[in-house]
């Protein structure tokens, strides 16, 4: 979850930068919690914030989900494009695009200290995608998301 410093020789998937506060979403004043993650080019950027603010510095800014339960909120991304966690880890680690308005967080966020200028990747190994995936699952409650007295939020224990 760390950010990757390869300087301390301190490898990390980099999910710290985008969820460093409460329910692990980002903050919530003015647009800290709204990220371009490379997805997409300039030429295929979807308008994101910048249809709210008309602010083109926001192209392609998207409210940072949390991660609580995210075992179950697929599929993944703002558009859907993501089926599982496997496919989120690898546009992290072979699937970034640059656009004008990527996060520079995840631009440097590379866990070799190439920061190669044709290629932004996390470089991770497959034993750490796998890690980070069994610890993401922990963050899924299912005790929480199975419990009758939060199945229907229109029926109180009054009425019943």
């Amino acid at each position: 979850m760390a950010h990757p410093d390869v300087k301390a020789s301190l490898r990390g998937a980099n999910c710290i930068d985008c969820r460093s506060q409460f329910l692990t979403s980002g903050f919530n004043t003015l647009y800290d919690g709204f990220m371009n993650n490379g997805l997409d080019e300039d030429a295929n950027l979807a308008a994101g914030l910048e249809e709210v603010t008309g602010d083109p510095a926001h192209r392609g800014l998207f409210k940072v989900p949390t991660l609580r339960n995210i075992a179950l909120t697929a599929p993944y991304m703002h558009d859907g494009r993501f089926d599982n966690l496997e496919q989120v880890l690898d546009h992290y680690n072979e699937g970034i695009k640059r656009s004008d308005t990527l996060s520079p967080l995840i631009m440097e966020a590379d866990n070799l200290g190439k920061l190669a200028k044709d290629r932004i990747s996390l470089n991770l190994s497959g034993e750490e995608k796998q890690a980070i995936i069994a610890f993401l699952q922990t963050l899924t409650d299912q005790n929480f998301v199975t419990a009758e007295k939060f199945s229907n939020p229109f029926v109180t224990e009054l009425s019943q």
